[in-house]
């Protein structure tokens, strides 16, 4: 897609530059596999129950930062035995706070994405077919008040210390 043609779609949708590459403009395919990729994967599921381990580990030390900030909503898991995201999710209670984590996270150039493309019915492929979706306050909520980074198994300590700083009701250095 052409640039000009890119800020178009963007101005007529009215997406700022957070979801632009997490917007989609019309139905489509999303295949990626290669062969490479195959092969990739194939090796990694020797390490599977040691990179799962390493996620969950990660996950339970940053959502131990989560529930001590009053401006972040919890995640609830104690129903399930494991977690092994791919991603650790930050939401706020209110959105006065969402600019506060998300240009944390970005100075310490930490990659940050929308929650799963935010609100679905937001998205212009979806407007394009259905016309009125109705209200979906949740969606919307998490559209508005979260973002999620990365949960990789390798992080090194310093980067753990990292990530958890910048979870804290507090002010941060990286």
């Amino acid at each position: 897609m052409r640039s000009d043609s890119q800020k178009d779609l963007r101005s007529k949708f009215k997406i700022d530059d957070f979801y632009a590459k997490y917007t989609f403009y019309d139905l489509a395919f999303n295949v990626r596999p290669t062969e490479i990729n195959g092969f990739l994967g194939n090796i990694q599921i020797n390490y599977w129950d040691e990179i799962v381990r390493a996620r969950f580990k990660n996950f339970v030390l940053f959502h131990d930062e989560i529930l001590k900030n009053n401006e972040l909503v919890d995640l609830k898991y104690d129903h399930m035995d494991l977690v092994s995201s791919f991603a650790i999710p930050v939401i706020v209670k209110n959105i006065d706070y969402i600019h506060k984590y998300m240009n944390r996270f970005t100075e310490a150039a930490v990659e940050i994405r929308p929650m799963i493309a935010g609100n679905m019915a937001r998205q212009p492929f979806y407007r394009k077919y259905i016309v009125s979706p109705g209200l979906q306050p949740n969606a919307e909520f998490i559209h508005r008040n979260s973002f999620y980074f990365g949960n990789n198994a390798e992080f090194s300590e310093f980067e753990i210390n990292v990530l958890s700083r910048l979870l804290q009701n507090k002010k941060c250095k990286t």
